[in-house]
């Protein structure tokens, strides 16, 4: 399996209700470095780097960053994410 940064699994299969055309990088930055802000939706935007970050994200209905399979912020999908279907 692959790792991203601090050795945790790269997030992998998540699909988005909503694809937002932002990057992270053009975001608010806020106190936390984790959170930006989007002034076009008025939301919040969380940084997700591992799955327990996407999880807790998704039961939060927060709009997420998740970045590109090499672990970089600045290339990030925004956006909404589907609740994983229970089978």
């Amino acid at each position: 399996m692959s790792e991203g940064r601090w050795g945790q699994p790269l997030i992998r299969n998540c699909q988005f209700a909503f694809r937002c055309h932002q990057q992270w990088k053009s975001l608010e930055q806020t106190a936390d470095p984790q959170v930006r802000y989007c002034h076009e939706c008025s939301r919040p935007v969380v940084l997700c780097e591992t799955d327990d970050e996407l999880r807790d994200a998704l039961l939060a209905d927060e709009c997420v960053a998740v970045p590109a399979y090499d672990g970089r912020p600045d290339l990030c999908t925004v956006g909404i994410l589907l609740p994983p279907r229970v089978r």
